[in-house]
Formats: C-alpha cells, sequence, structure tokens
C-alpha cells in the first residue's frame, strides 16, 4: 500500500514538474513574442515605416535580449525595400528593473549595420525619417507622460556601419558611394527618466545620422549632405556644427561623380 502511494506522489510530482516545464516554455516563448513585437511597434510609430525582425530572445532570469536580423523598410517612393538592415541587436539590463517604470540597462550593442541612403529630388529617405521623428514640444510632452514604461541605457555602442548612398544612375558614372565607420558610443541617455523605446530609438537614429553627416565630409554627395543636414535641423532643431564646411566639402564630390562641375555653384550665406 505505502510502495502504491509512493508510486502515486511521484506521478503526480513528475506531472507537476513537467507541467512547470511547459508553462516555463510557452511564457518565455511569449515573452521573446512580446519582445520582437514591442520592437517592432516602437520602430513603426517612431519613424512612420515598418520594420521587421527575425527572431528575438528574451532571458528573464539574467535580463539579456538578443536580436537577429532586424529590417526597417524604406519609405515609399524610394527604390529599395530597406533603408537600414542590422544583423545581431544585443541588450543587458539590470534583472530587478524590468518591473519596474524605468528599466535600466546597462549595455547595448549593435553589430553590423547595413544602410542605404536615396536621393529623389529635393528629398532623401534618411531626411524623411529624421523629419518624422521630429516632434513638437507639447507632442514630447504628451509622449513622455504616456504609461509606456520608460529606459535609461549606460553605454550604447555600434559596430561596423556601412552606408550606401545611391545616386542618379548616369551612363559612365558610378551610382554607388560607399562609406565605412568603424563604431559609435553613446552614454547615459535617458537620465531625466523620461525616454522610452520609441524615444530610444529615435535618439539613436538621430545620432547615427550626425555621424554619417559628419565622417561624410568629402565622401558623399552634396545633395545627400544638404538632404541630411535639412532633416537634423528639423529634428534637433538647431543647425549642425560644421554643417557649411561639410557641405563645401561634399559638393566637388558630387558634381565630380555626376558630371556636372562647373555647372552650379553651391548658395553662400549672406
Amino acid at each position: 500500500m505505502a510502495k502504491k502511494q509512493k508510486s502515486a506522489v511521484l506521478r503526480i510530482f513528475t506531472v507537476v514538474v513537467i507541467l512547470i516545464a511547459l508553462l516555463l516554455v510557452v511564457l518565455l516563448f511569449l515573452a521573446d513574442r512580446l519582445v520582437k513585437v514591442s520592437i517592432e511597434t516602437a520602430i513603426a510609430r517612431k519613424l512612420n515605416v515598418g520594420a521587421s525582425i527575425e527572431s528575438a530572445r528574451i532571458n528573464p532570469f539574467t535580463g539579456k535580449i538578443t536580436i537577429r536580423n532586424l529590417a526597417v523598410n524604406n519609405p515609399p517612393g524610394f527604390e529599395y525595400e530597406h533603408v537600414i538592415k542590422l544583423k545581431s541587436l544585443y541588450v543587458k539590463a539590470d534583472v530587478g528593473s524590468l518591473l519596474s517604470d524605468i528599466i535600466q540597462i546597462k549595455h547595448i550593442k549593435l553589430d553590423d549595420l547595413e544602410i542605404v541612403i536615396e536621393q529623389k529630388g529635393f528629398t532623401g529617405n534618411f531626411s524623411q525619417l529624421l523629419k518624422s521623428i521630429s516632434k513638437s514640444p507639447k507632442e514630447q510632452t504628451a509622449e513622455a507622460a504616456e504609461p509606456a514604461k520608460k529606459v535609461h541605457v549606460d553605454v550604447l555602442e555600434i559596430n561596423r556601419i556601412n552606408v550606401n548612398a545611391k545616386l542618379v544612375p548616369i551612363s559612365g558614372k558610378a551610382d554607388t558611394v560607399s562609406l565605412k565607420i568603424s563604431s559609435m558610443r553613446l552614454t547615459e541617455i535617458g537620465t531625466d527618466g523620461q525616454l522610452t523605446v520609441a524615444g530610444l530609438i529615435g535618439r539613436v537614429f538621430t545620432a547615427v545620422a550626425e555621424e554619417i553627416f559628419r565622417e561624410g565630409a568629402g565622401v558623399l554627395p552634396q545633395d545627400i549632405l544638404s538632404s541630411l543636414q535639412s532633416g537634423l535641423e528639423e529634428n534637433i532643431g538647431t543647425v549642425v556644427e560644421t554643417g557649411k564646411e561639410i557641405l563645401d566639402k561634399g559638393k566637388d564630390l558630387g558634381e565630380e561623380v555626376l558630371g556636372l562641375k562647373g555647372l552650379f555653384e553651391l548658395k553662400k550665406e549672406d
């Protein structure tokens, strides 16, 4: 009798353990799905274009999140399907803050960022996205007041940024100019306690655009630099530092690549 009771208890215990294991698997699957959908939604909301993630994994016990193959769609009217492709994104958060109002993120690392910049007439795809990020002070206050979780990031680094600027095709001329940026680093993002995930995406996108603008001097054509400057000025509300000097450097390259050197002069400020 005792053996039968012991065997029954063992079977019940085994079933309970299996059910708990299955429940944990389901919860982890749902957590992965939640991370994936949340980031895709935040990108769509901030940049006003679609986004997709191939896979997302979160370990709630260590606070680690890993994302593979993120793609951001190009705005309508441009040739290429995607403006951004990211091979991997790693996040390390403080586990104790995951359920708090402000998630403390120790480290974010983005590796292998591919960017396509296109110019169509007087506007560019990157400029359009920057203008989508731009908000009035009233809109910024409203966003900060929303019940969404806020984030604070200690360190964010981006490694291996590859930019391909697509030019107007002209017979006998190169139609692509490439720019490589080895790495960039941001620290102490969201110290005011008001930064949402969507806001973080906007900050990072703007920082990358600024870096492309600076590093693109003498590499990217003038029309692309002008478009970037326009988007940045509207986004951050100030003239980009050293903007005119950068545009002057980019002008000669743009004219040379397009075969238009001598046909026009860059308008100068009075």
